[in-house]
């Protein structure tokens, strides 16, 4: 019996429901970082005391979105998935990580030098060390603080994400061609050890550091190495459809499938320590219909104009929503709204947020990857 055929592009070689789904993951994040910052009011709770839980919009808000930071991990699925599907044969590493480059550093060294400067017009007192560190996207190796300035979550505090991806940018072209090289039964083998490997680290990161929990939490959520785990995920998700050997559900399947992953992961039906195991594997499924689904040129709720819009400012949206949130209730309101004022402040907040973002891609993003892309690119 003849193996199936590589999927044929028929439809959208470039994959738009990929770039709508990026925006959803963006917003999702942004809903997270709403309710963790404070923006809705959450009444104080006694010292020793665990955190109130709200009124019925907080409540309501962090049901939809107190799971939203697993929207990191989606973006280093689909960073895995991309980067392979749009390898050029015979790239060299030094074009590879000058698109890299173009694409993520601008943006980065603006909204870093930002940051940095509203900061010090606030007064804040600035470790250069560990400025420089950020900017150099190796804030994410390491844990704690020096001389008391924290360093994963330093100046622009989403940006540790970004030095995990310089990471995978760094490795894929030394690792991405030994995975081609694997059979498709070889690829889910390594595929099924990745996610084993990762329940390992769950299991075991309270071991690793039984006395330190917060340093148990960055080593699972901020350590590079642990991360790639997803991205290389991404990888092995974007071989198997490449070669038509990916037998996951339709698009549809595939949506109610990771929408039902997210909202269990809010529920105590499944375990803490398998949140991640789960998402991962959503984010593989619906990636893989998502993109199928443009091949084969049918219809797609991702593929709509205005989500393929916003997910090509999603970057620039993910680097600007946090500082916007944090600097408009410094300067209005820091314990928060209550009810229908809140959500107004929302919507203001996804909005400004959204202009940011837009204003970024188009006078950064876009002209420094014209200006540092290779010329044959």
């Amino acid at each position: 019996m003849s193996a199936p055929a590589p999927p044929r592009a028929t439809g959208f070689s470039r994959l738009p429901s990929l770039t709508g789904l990026r925006w959803l993951a963006a917003f999702i994040v942004f809903g997270y970082h709403i309710g963790t910052i404070g923006v809705i009011h959450r009444p104080p709770s006694p010292p020793g005391a665990p955190p109130n839980p709200g009124g019925r919009l907080l409540r309501s808000w962090e049901a939809v979105f107190g799971q939203g930071d697993i929207g990191v991990a989606f973006f280093f699925v689909l960073s895995g998935f991309v980067l392979t599907w749009v390898a050029k044969p015979g790239d060299s590493h030094t074009a590879f990580w000058r698109r890299r480059i173009a694409k993520i550093y601008p943006n980065h060294a603006v909204t870093w030098a930002i940051v940095l400067g509203i900061g010090l017009l606030w007064g804040e007192r600035i470790s250069k060390v560990v400025a420089l560190l950020n900017l150099a996207l190796v804030q994410p190796w390491f844990y704690g603080s020096y001389h008391g300035a924290g360093i994963g979550y330093s100046v622009n505090t989403v940006s540790w994400s970004l030095g995990c991806e310089a990471f995978f940018y760094l490795s894929f072209p030394f690792i991405a061609p030994q995975l081609r090289k694997l059979s498709v039964n070889q690829l889910y083998w390594t595929a099924f050890m990745l996610v084993g490997l990762t329940y390992c680290l769950q299991q075991w990161q309270f071991y690793i550091f039984p006395h330190n929990p917060v340093r148990s939490y960055w080593f699972v959520y901020m350590f590079p190495p642990v991360r790639s785990i997803e991205f290389w995920l991404g990888v092995i998700t974007a071989l198997l459809v490449k070669r038509g050997r990916w037998y996951g559900p339709g698009l549809w399947m595939a949506t109610l499938f990771a929408v039902g992953v997210y909202y269990l992961n809010g529920t105590n039906w499944i375990p803490l320590n398998l949140h991640t195991i789960y998402f991962d594997v959503a984010c593989c499924v619906l990636i893989a219909a998502a993109a199928k689904a443009d091949l084969s040129g049918t219809w797609s709720p991702w593929r709509w104009r205005p989500l393929v819009f916003l997910g090509e400012i999603s970057f620039a949206f993910y680097l600007v929503h946090v500082e916007l949130i944090q600097q408009i209730m410094r300067l209005w309101r820091p314990e928060g709204w209550h009810g229908g004022t809140a959500l107004l402040v929302v919507f203001a907040l996804l909005a400004g947020a959204t202009g940011l973002a837009y204003l970024l891609y188009r006078w950064v993003e876009m002209p420094c990857m014209r200006l540092l892309r290779p010329k044959k690119s």
